[in-house]
């Protein structure tokens, strides 16, 4: 596996080591967390949720997801999901991080980082982020990031017994090498 290491002002992107599990368990474990995340991310979130995640990660030649490090812990993981068919040169864009941390620009450099690692090193031409209407923090982590709000799909969602309109946005390559000039 390629070794990755990214300084932001505020977090280290890096590989998902082993070592991570004990950080997520505890983190990501979280009702808070998951409520702003698709179901497929479990909860409770446990130790086993973790390894597997990481393991899954470590197999691959190149890292899709990074451990968000700060202070030499693992806070919270930024990745991509990459699209089939007709969408094969589009990623699903994702991240989350431990509730002690929001609020501190973390996840918005984390964002930027992470979308010049992808457009670097996979053969994408979009990135595409989805969120629940109520995210209004993470709606500004995408924009910050560059993604622009492409459209609001109503009740489109269905996440803890309620309806909600799922906000998407995008990131062209074209759009993000006209943002590096």
């Amino acid at each position: 596996m390629k070794i990755i290491s990214i300084q932001t002002t505020t977090c280290t992107l890096r590989n998902l080591q082993e070592k991570d599990a004990a950080s997520f368990a505890t983190l990501a474990n979280n009702p808070d967390i998951v409520q702003n995340l698709r179901d497929y991310f479990p909860y409770p979130y446990t130790m086993q949720h973790a390894i597997d995640f990481i393991r899954m990660e470590l197999a691959r030649p190149m890292p899709m997801n990074l451990a968000i490090e700060v202070n030499g812990e693992a806070v919270g993981a930024i990745g991509i999901s990459p699209l089939s068919d007709v969408y094969r040169y589009g990623a699903d864009f994702g991240y989350w991080l431990g509730k002690p941390y929001w609020g501190k620009g973390i996840m918005t450099s984390a964002a930027k980082a992470m979308v010049n690692y992808v457009f670097q090193n996979f053969p994408l031409t979009r990135l595409q982020g989805s969120v629940f209407d109520f995210n209004v923090g993470s709606m500004k982590v995408l924009q910050h990031a560059g993604f622009q709000l492409e459209c609001i799909a109503r009740d489109a969602v269905f996440k803890n017994g309620r309806q909600y309109d799922e906000h998407r946005f995008a990131l062209l390559k074209k759009d993000w090498i006209k943002m590096q000039s």
